[in-house]
């Protein structure tokens, strides 16, 4: 006798459950901790769950140089404002005046270097 039984696959919840996300989100704090342990320096971190709105800092409260790493967001948001000009209307940024634009030409001067800098002492015209 062949009996059918109706099975519905699960692999993977829609949303993973409070325990799991917790797990993961711990986890993920202890890989990165472990990273900063071994390194041979200071790392400064920050990281926010979208979803939950969870954040845990690692070396939060130091101020720290943003070096080159700055230039990642900036770059960014330039890039974003780009391509939401090529958008409808409705979706592009509104002109604004004094915003920078990926097209503004910036002179580096000596008065913006910090210290670590120096490679850049070359490429300033004072």
């Amino acid at each position: 006798m062949l009996v059918c039984v109706p099975a519905i696959a699960q692999c993977c919840p829609e949303k993973p459950t409070a325990e799991k996300r917790q797990a993961l989100w711990q986890k993920l704090q202890e890989e990165l901790g472990a990273i900063d342990k071994e390194l041979d320096g200071v790392m400064g971190l920050a990281v926010k769950d979208l979803m939950s709105g969870e954040t845990f800092f690692i070396h939060g409260d130091e101020i720290m140089p943003q070096a080159s790493s700055i230039k990642i967001a900036v770059l960014a948001n330039l890039y974003l404002q780009l391509a939401c000009n090529r958008c409808p209307p409705a979706r592009s940024f509104k002109a604004q005046q004094g915003k920078l634009k990926l097209t503004d030409e910036y002179v580096v001067r000596a008065s913006d270097l910090v210290t670590g800098s120096d490679i850049m002492l070359g490429l300033t015209r004072e």
